[in-house]
This record gives C-alpha cells, sequence and structure tokens, in this order.
C-alpha cells in the first residue's frame, strides 16, 4: 500500500526530473531550474521529517 511517505520520497526526484525537463524545453537557465527543484524536494523533506513525522510502526 502507497501511503504519503512514499509519495514524499517519490517527490524529491520527480522535483529534479521536472527541474531538468524546464531547464532542457522551456529554456531556463539550469542552476535555476535546479533551484526550484531543490526548494520543492527540501519542502518535502522537511515535511516529512520535521512537520509531520512518522508516529510509530505503522503497518509493521
Amino acid at each position: 500500500m502507497i501511503d504519503r511517505y512514499d509519495l514524499l520520497l517519490g517527490l524529491i526526484p520527480a522535483a529534479f526530473l521536472v527541474a531538468f525537463l524546464a531547464s532542457r524545453l522551456l529554456g531556463f537557465p539550469f542552476e535555476a531550474a535546479v533551484l526550484g527543484g531543490a526548494a520543492i524536494a527540501s519542502l518535502a523533506l522537511l515535511d516529512g521529517v520535521f512537520f509531520r513525522p512518522p508516529t510509530g510502526l505503522q503497518g509493521a
């Protein structure tokens, strides 16, 4: 079963993939696109670790 934390982990590489595609297809500067991808990935990481962390063993 896919839960919230699986989606957050999947969002991290997806953010960098979208940033790469935006830099190639839309002509954004690569550094700016990667910075945007890193911002989205870090928000997902902060949300999953600090703002709404897992609370115990679920499904174990």
